[in-house]
C-alpha cells in the first residue's frame, strides 16, 4: 500500500503492515511516496501491483530491496516488496493470486466475484465512479495489460558516447539545425539501455540459446549465430549428461535490424572473416528521414554503425517535415483524418474511400464487444471527415504529382499542412509537359527533320533567350540540390515550363518549325535548327524533372528518341547524364534588346483596351525582329485585327511610344 508522506491521516502508519482482506496470512507494507499518491483523491491510500501497472512498477523500483535502480533520494527506506504476476499471458488468474476460487478465471471476469468475496468478509466499503485512463489496442479494442517479462537489453551509454566523440571529430550536419542538434545531444546524453526483444511472431529471432538440463532447468545461455555454432560451445560434461539447446522464441526489435542498414547495404557481413570491400559503399552521403523517428532509427543507426566501423554512417541528416492534415492536425486513424496516398495516386470517390477504410476494420467488427464498439466509433469519425474534407472525392493525380507536391512542401520545416490543391498544381504541370511533347511530336510527324549542331550564328533572338533561361534553370536546380532547398527546384521547374518554355518559346518557334512550303524565304536549315533546339530543351527538361517526376519523365524520355533508345540495351533516363550548361553553344547575349523589347510589348498589348491603333516599333534590329514576329505577337497579345504594325517608312514622331491610337 502507498500513502502520501505528508498526509496526517496515515503518518503514524508509515512502514507498518496491513493484512490482505482475502488472504489473512499475507501482510502488505504501507509505504510513503509523494510521486504516486494524491492525498485528495479517494481515501488517499493506493494499492500497489508492480507486476501489472507501469506506475506501480516505477514505485517498486524506488522502494523495493529487490530493485537495482539507484534512488534519487538517499534517505528513502527500502523494504522487501516481491514482484508477483497474478495472471498469465492469456489473462487467466494463476495460483500466485492465492485465492482458490479465482484461479483459472479471466482477470476481467472475476471483478464481481472479488466484490462478493470482500462483502462476505465485511471489508467492502462501497463504490465510487471516477474517470481513469485505460490503454486500449487500436486494432483489436482489447485492454492492454502491462506484465513483467524477461527481456534482452543492449547497454547504450558507451555507444552514445562514441557517436558524440566521432561526430565532434568528423562533423555531423543537421538540416534543419535548430532544434534538431540540441535534441540529438540531449537524447544521447540521457540515453537508457535498449530493450531489444519482442514477443511477436515475425522478425529476426534472437540468436540466444538456453542450455537445458534433463529436468528442463535453464543452466546458462549461449549466444551464437546458428544452432550448430551453439552446439560447439557445449562442454563435454553437458553433452554427456544429456543437456539440450533451445533457442529463445523472442525476436529482435525491428529498429535493431533497421539500425544496421548502412552496413548491410554496403555488403558488411560482420567482423569474422570480414573484408574491407564494404567500405567502398560506406558511409552514405546523407540520410533523409522524418523528425519523428530521429531517435528510433537515425540515432540507433549512428550508434551501431559507428561501433562496428569506427565512422559515422552519414555525415549529414536531412529531415523532412511531419505530414499533417489541412488543419495542421497529425494524421490519426482514430480521428479519421488519414489520407491514403493510393487514393491520391489512383483517385477515389467518397463512397470508395469509405468502403476501403471500413474493410480494414472487418475483423475487429466481427469480434463483437468492446472491439466492435471501438471499430464502429472509428468508422463513424472517419466517414464524417471524408464527407467534410472530400465532397467530390479525390482526383486521380498519379505518384509523380504527389511526390513533387511533397517535395515542394518542404519549405514548411516543422510540419506539412497537406492540401490536395497543391498536388493538383503538379498534376497540371505534368499535363503541361505532355502538351509540349504533343506539339513536338505532331510537328515532327508533319515533316521529318535532321538533327544538326547548334551554332550561335544560326540562332534567332528567341533561341538565344530560351538557351539563357535554360542555363539559369540548370543552375537553380543544381544549387537547390546542394543546399537541400528542393522547393527552389520545384518552383523553378514549374515557372520555366509554364512561363518560359510553353508560354514564350513554343509560341515564337511555331512559325519556325512548320513545314517549309515552296516560295518561302525560310529555309529547311532554320527548321532543322529550331527542331533540334526544341528536342534538346525537352530532353534537358525531362532529365531535370526526373528526380521529382520519375515515372512521367521516364515514359516521355523513351518516346523522345525511340530509335536512339532502341540501340542501347535497357536504356533508361536514370543512367542519362545530368544536364549541364555545356550542352548549349555559347551565346553573346540572352536574346538581346530584341526579346527584351518584345516581352515589354506583349505586357503592354495584354493590358491595352483600345479599339484600334498602330504599333510603332523602334528603328534598327529590334524593329526588324518585331515585324518578323508580328503574327505571333498579335496572337499572344490577343489584339488581332485591332492593331496593325507600322511600316519601316512610316513616321509617327519620337514621342509616340509603342502604340499610336490616331
Amino acid at each position: 500500500m502507498a500513502v502520501h508522506p505528508d498526509d496526517p491521516r496515515y503518518q503514524h502508519l508509515h512502514y507498518k503492515l496491513v493484512c490482505h482482506p482475502l488472504i489473512p496470512s499475507l501482510t502488505l507494507p504501507i509505504i510513503p511516496d509523494a510521486t504516486l499518491v494524491d492525498p485528495s483523491f479517494g481515501s488517499g491510500a493506493v494499492k500497489i501491483t508492480p507486476a501489472h501497472d507501469t506506475n506501480d512498477y516505477a514505485f517498486w523500483k524506488r522502494h523495493s530491496t529487490d530493485s537495482t535502480t539507484a534512488c534519487d533520494d538517499a534517505a528513502t527506506r527500502r523494504v522487501k516488496i516481491p514482484l508477483v504476476p497474478v495472471f498469465d499471458a492469456a489473462g487467466t488468474m494463476t495460483s500466485a493470486c492465492q485465492v482458490p476460487s479465482l484461479i483459472g478465471h479471466d482477470r476481467l471476469h472475476i471483478r464481481k466475484r472479488v466484490v462478493s468475496l470482500l462483502e462476505k468478509v465485511g471489508a467492502y466499503r462501497g463504490r465510487v465512479v471516477h474517470d481513469m485512463r485505460v490503454p486500449v489496442c487500436s486494432r483489436t479494442g482489447s485492454v492492454i495489460e502491462p506484465m513483467p517479462q524477461p527481456q534482452w537489453y543492449l547497454r547504450m551509454k558507451p555507444l552514445a558516447q562514441k557517436v558524440k566523440e566521432v561526430a565532434e571529430r568528423d562533423g555531423l550536419k543537421f538540416l534543419p539545425e535548430n532544434p534538431t542538434k540540441q535534441l540529438w545531444d540531449q537524447w544521447l546524453d540521457g540515453i537508457q539501455d535498449w530493450c531489444l526483444s519482442r514477443q511477436i511472431w515475425w522478425g529476426h529471432r534472437i540468436p540466444a540459446y538456453r542450455v537445458l538440463s534433463p529436468e528442463s532447468v535453464i543452466v546458462r545461455w549461449i549466444v551464437a549465430e546458428t544452432n550448430d555454432a551453439a552446439q560447439v560451445q557445449l562442454t563435454e560434461e553437458e553433452r554427456n549428461s544429456g543437456y539440450t539447446l533451445q533457442q529463445d522464441e523472442d525476436v529482435l526489435d525491428t529498429w535493431f535490424s533497421s539500425a544496421l542498414l548502412p552496413l548491410s547495404t554496403a555488403s558488411w557481413r560482420g567482423e569474422k572473416g570480414n573484408t574491407e570491400e564494404w567500405r567502398e559503399n560506406y558511409p552514405l552521403t546523407l540520410i533523409e528521414s522524418g523528425g519523428d523517428i530521429l531517435f528510433f532509427w537515425l540515432a540507433r543507426m549512428a550508434m551501431l554503425s559507428t561501433h562496428f566501423s569506427g565512422t559515422l554512417p552519414f555525415p549529414e541528416i536531412f529531415l523532412h517535415p511531419l505530414v499533417c492534415d489541412a488543419n495542421g492536425k497529425k494524421m490519426s486513424k482514430s480521428v479519421g483524418n488519414v489520407l491514403d496516398p493510393l487514393c491520391v495516386i489512383h483517385g477515389k470517390t467518397q463512397e470508395e474511400m469509405i468502403k476501403n477504410f471500413n474493410n480494414t476494420l472487418t475483423a475487429q467488427l466481427r469480434r463483437g464487444g468492446e472491439a466492435e464498439q471501438a471499430a464502429t466509433k472509428t468508422i463513424r469519425a472517419h466517414e464524417k471527415e471524408i464527407r467534410r474534407n472530400f465532397p467530390k472525392g479525390i482526383t486521380k493525380s498519379g505518384a509523380d504529382a504527389l511526390r513533387m507536391a511533397l517535395l515542394d512542401y518542404t519549405r514548411q520545416q516543422r510540419q506539412i499542412n497537406f492540401e490536395l490543391r497543391v498536388v493538383d498544381v503538379f498534376r497540371k504541370l505534368a499535363i503541361k509537359v505532355d502538351n509540349a511533347f504533343i506539339f513536338y511530336n505532331n510537328t515532327k510527324a508533319l515533316e521529318p527533320f535532321t538533327m544538326t549542331d547548334l551554332k550561335a550564328e544560326d540562332l534567332t533572338p528567341h533561341d538565344r533567350y530560351i538557351i539563357h533561361q535554360t542555363r539559369l534553370l540548370i543552375d537553380t536546380v543544381d544549387k537547390a540540390f546542394h543546399s537541400r532547398r528542393l522547393y527552389d527546384a520545384t518552383e523553378a521547374l514549374r515557372a520555366y515550363t509554364y512561363d518560359i518554355l510553353c508560354g514564350i518559346y513554343v509560341e515564337f518557334v511555331k512559325a519556325d518549325v512548320s513545314p517549309v512550303e515552296s516560295g518561302e524565304t525560310r529555309t529547311s536549315k532554320r527548321r532543322d535548327t529550331a527542331m533540334t533546339l526544341l528536342h534538346t530543351l525537352l530532353d534537358i527538361l525531362l532529365r531535370l524533372l526526373h528526380p521529382f517526376m520519375p515515372f512521367h519523365s521516364e515514359s516521355l524520355w523513351q518516346e523522345l528518341s525511340p530509335e536512339t533508345r532502341a540501340l542501347v540495351d535497357e536504356a533508361t533516363i536514370m543512367t542519362a547524364t545530368w544536364p549541364t550548361v555545356a550542352e548549349f553553344p555559347k551565346v553573346k547575349d540572352a536574346g538581346g534588346d530584341e526579346m527584351e523589347k518584345v516581352l515589354e510589348l506583349l505586357d503592354i498589348l495584354r493590358a491595352w483596351k483600345g479599339e484600334s491603333g498602330v504599333v510603332v516599333p523602334p528603328k534598327g534590329r529590334t524593329g526588324d525582329f518585331v515585324r518578323s514576329q508580328w503574327v505571333t505577337i498579335q496572337r499572344m497579345g490577343k489584339v488581332k485585327n485591332r492593331l496593325r504594325i507600322a511600316g519601316e517608312t512610316e513616321d509617327f514622331g519620337e514621342e509616340v511610344g509603342w502604340i499610336c491610337e490616331k
